[in-house]
């Protein structure tokens, strides 16, 4: 077990050593690209849709609640800066250019609370671009 998180520091660490260049040397995959930026939450079907605004030092929403077995659809509409997303509980990580949006998908399929976090050095307010789902 001391040797998976041992690992896991290590590619985080690595990770984030070549967040810090402009161009993207992490291979991330992109789930989907839309253009249309919205900000509203909505249930469709059986996908829990949620609108995210992305910008410098913010997520918002920065809480989400969800139930166990949402099968759920982030929407990110990045405004301002160029930053990334880590969902470490839900094993996601994300992208996120300036000016895009970006799509990610996943079921909640176990119940708790998951940090999510920005994971691309922007700036100074970098370390509170943080936020959180409550899955019950």
């Amino acid at each position: 077990m001391r040797s998976i998180n041992v690992l896991f520091v290590l590619l985080v660490l690595l990770f984030l050593a070549g967040c810090g260049s402009t161009t993207d040397s992490a291979k991330t995959t992109v789930l989907e690209q839309t253009t249309a930026p919205t900000s509203v939450a909505a249930q469709t079907g059986d996908v829990r849709v949620i609108q995210m605004t992305v910008k410098n030092f913010a997520f918002e929403p920065s809480n989400i609640q969800l139930s166990k077995g949402d099968k759920v659809k982030l929407v990110m509409n990045v405004e301002s800066g160029n930053h990334g997303i880590a969902i470490p509980g839900f094993n996601i990580e994300q992208s996120l250019p300036q000016g895009t949006t970006q799509t990610v998908e996943f079921t909640a399929d176990q119940t708790g609370s998951f940090n999510f976090f920005c994971n691309v050095p922007c700036g100074p307010g970098h370390k509170e671009m943080i936020g959180s789902i409550i899955v019950s």
